[in-house]
């Protein structure tokens, strides 16, 4: 295929139906879907299996809890497209030409990365080029405020991940994305909003407990010591961005 689809799915017996049929109405056929299920204590996997039943580029793998970071590795490390993209389990595209656009620029540029407007906020004077090399590009959107650090909705060349999966963080996003950004010798932008996100009440990154407040700004704390580990060694000047 030309595309994986990468969704991990963790209890999302609410979600994971829009999500997968938002993908299988792509207008663009030519990608597989893989539905990593982290161990679902709902009925998400049967769902899984339903739609899988039916449509052969479906391929779902089964792994023991160990979390989102450690799932999305499972899904690159199994899939066979030129290139990848992700839509979590929660989410789905909100554009059926989504993969259909995302592929044209990126062979067109021969782009590392095609990023598209994840938070519904560009407007269409936003972009004045199509696209620029990655750590240029990761300063503009800095710049703009229009920086995130999410890997979904975003198209990524199957080389980018050589050596460098994600780490099991709770921000692993933090900390891949902006590494992944510089190793980018082409950065493209699909100037158009492609994907709905949702963020649960039951989402890591939003349950309310004590013990998660005080393992999320651990977290990044670590993640930011990384990431400024990582440009210094690269040689870049972190103090004035």
């Amino acid at each position: 295929p030309k595309i994986s689809v990468v969704t991990t799915v963790y209890n999302k017996e609410k979600s994971i139906r829009k999500c997968i049929e938002s993908i299988l109405s792509q207008s663009f056929s030519d990608f597989e879907l893989i539905l990593v299920d982290d161990s679902s204590k709902d009925n998400s996997l049967e769902i899984c299996k339903e739609y899988a039943a039916k449509d052969n580029r479906i391929k779902i793998i089964l792994r023991e809890n160990g979390g989102h970071a450690i799932a999305r590795n499972t899904g690159i490390i199994n899939s066979k497209g030129d290139y990848i993209i992700f839509v979590d389990g929660d989410d789905s595209f909100s554009d059926d030409h989504a993969l259909a656009d995302l592929f044209r620029i990126a062979e067109i540029d021969k782009s590392d990365i095609v990023i598209s407007d994840f938070l519904g906020s560009w407007n269409t004077e936003f972009v004045p080029f199509q696209k620029l090399t990655g750590i240029k590009m990761l300063e503009f959107l800095i710049s703009e405020n229009f920086y995130h650090p999410t890997p979904c909705s975003r198209l990524f060349r199957r080389e980018v991940f050589i050596n460098n999966l994600f780490e099991n963080l709770i921000s692993d996003d933090e900390l891949w994305t902006p590494v992944t950004f510089y190793r980018a010798n082409v950065v493209s932008i699909l100037n158009k909003s492609i994907y709905c996100r949702t963020t649960p009440d039951d989402s890591v990154t939003r349950i309310d407990s004590e013990q998660n407040y005080f393992r999320k700004a651990n977290d990044k704390s670590l993640t930011a010591g990384l990431v400024i580990n990582y440009f210094e060694n690269q040689q870049i000047k972190t103090a004035s961005k």
